[in-house]
């Protein structure tokens, strides 16, 4: 356990660990890849089709969140619940992907501090779609009951609530990712993201999904 953390986060990062089933890694390095995409832009899909790739451990952010909501409590530690996670898959020696969004420079050197720590390498992969694209996955997901973005706070009465709170998320978001450009009477346009990249993959369609999940691998297992 670890004593910065509630007792109640305490026993959520103990469930957690006990989730987490640490695959052998098929790189010389251990890795910790932070992934980096607006939400609905595919950076879980990534993750999982890449981690029996390379030989990873994934570390769903919407898990996190999901057990802090469960349990009625603020988010406030879920990054450091997150990086305890990724602590215990590095001492087991195997590697880690991060599905949150890491295109935050605070997110970013976190995950760098502990790799330089661990004397892992650390990637960042970027995953990005049409933006109606992206918005046709949000609309056409299916939302159990026990999904995070249907049980989070929203002033919608309506149906499929998980589809405009998820919505809500991709369109707080995207001056992260996209710039506003004048052209064409008015259109968001990617960003050049400020930090080096080990690759980028377009989700728009199977071709494009499948050859960025092939690059990534080449990349990565010559590390």
């Amino acid at each position: 356990m670890d004593d910065s953390l509630p007792k109640k986060e305490q026993s959520i990062l103990s469930k957690l660990q006990k989730r987490l089933s640490i695959k052998k890694r098929k790189t010389d390095m251990q890795l910790v890849i932070g992934m980096v995409g607006l939400v609905g832009s595919g950076k879980s899909d990534v993750a999982v089709k890449l981690a029996p790739k390379i030989g990873a451990t994934v570390i769903e952010s919407l898990d996190i969140f999901r057990e802090l909501q469960k349990a009625k409590l603020g988010y406030d530690h879920k990054r450091h619940i997150e990086r305890l996670l990724t602590l215990y898959v590095l001492e087991q020696g195997g590697s880690v992907i991060l599905t949150s969004d890491h295109i935050d420079l605070e997110k970013r050197q976190t995950i760098e501090r502990l790799a330089d720590a661990m004397d892992a390498r650390y990637e960042f992969i970027r995953t990005h779609a049409d933006l109606d694209v992206m918005m046709g996955n949000i609309a056409d997901a299916a939302y159990g009951k026990e999904d995070f973005f249907v049980n989070a706070t929203s002033s919608w009465p309506g149906k499929r609530v998980g589809a405009v709170v998820k919505a809500r998320e991709m369109a707080r978001r995207i001056p992260y990712h996209y710039s506003w450009s004048e052209e064409n009477g008015g259109e968001w346009k990617l960003k050049r993201p400020l930090l080096e990249l080990c690759c980028e993959i377009d989700t728009g369609t199977k071709k494009s999904f499948d050859a960025g999940i092939a690059l990534c691998v080449e990349k990565l297992t010559v590390l």
